[in-house]
Protein backbone atom coordinates (compact mmCIF):
# COMPACT_ATOMS: atom_id res chain seq x y z
CA UNK A 1 0.00 0.00 0.00
CA UNK A 2 1.90 3.44 -1.20
CA UNK A 3 1.88 5.26 2.31
CA UNK A 4 3.30 8.70 0.58
CA UNK A 5 3.13 11.25 -2.69
CA UNK A 6 6.88 11.93 -4.28
CA UNK A 7 6.26 14.73 -6.64
CA UNK A 8 7.97 13.82 -9.92
CA UNK A 9 11.28 16.83 -10.02
CA UNK A 10 12.14 15.83 -13.90
CA UNK A 11 8.74 16.74 -15.60
CA UNK A 12 7.22 19.95 -16.10
CA UNK A 13 4.25 21.38 -14.64
CA UNK A 14 1.22 22.12 -16.62
CA UNK A 15 -1.71 24.19 -16.22
CA UNK A 16 -4.52 22.92 -13.90
CA UNK A 17 -8.32 23.13 -15.92
CA UNK A 18 -9.62 23.97 -12.03
CA UNK A 19 -7.49 27.16 -10.91
CA UNK A 20 -5.75 27.97 -14.09
CA UNK A 21 -2.15 28.21 -12.60
CA UNK A 22 0.79 26.44 -13.85
CA UNK A 23 0.65 24.07 -11.09
CA UNK A 24 -0.38 20.25 -12.06
CA UNK A 25 2.24 17.71 -11.43
CA UNK A 26 2.82 14.29 -11.99
CA UNK A 27 3.17 12.60 -8.68
CA UNK A 28 4.13 9.31 -7.76
CA UNK A 29 2.85 6.72 -5.15
CA UNK A 30 4.99 5.46 -3.10
CA UNK A 31 5.78 2.78 -0.79
CA UNK A 32 7.54 2.83 2.48
CA UNK A 33 10.24 0.69 0.83
CA UNK A 34 10.45 3.20 -2.01
CA UNK A 35 9.05 1.45 -4.86
CA UNK A 36 6.74 3.19 -7.18
CA UNK A 37 3.05 1.77 -7.47
CA UNK A 38 1.76 4.42 -9.28
CA UNK A 39 1.38 7.82 -10.71
CA UNK A 40 -1.37 10.41 -10.70
CA UNK A 41 -1.56 14.38 -11.51
CA UNK A 42 -1.86 16.58 -8.66
CA UNK A 43 -2.31 20.41 -8.39
CA UNK A 44 -0.08 22.06 -5.70
CA UNK A 45 -2.23 24.95 -5.52
CA UNK A 46 -5.76 23.39 -5.56
CA UNK A 47 -4.64 20.88 -3.05
CA UNK A 48 -2.87 23.29 -0.59
CA UNK A 49 -6.46 25.37 -0.90
CA UNK A 50 -8.55 22.47 -0.45
CA UNK A 51 -6.23 21.84 2.89
CA UNK A 52 -6.86 25.51 4.39
CA UNK A 53 -10.39 24.69 4.30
Amino acid sequence: MPNRIQIAPETQALACEHCGRETLRVARLVTDDGHVVGQTMLCTECNQRHRER
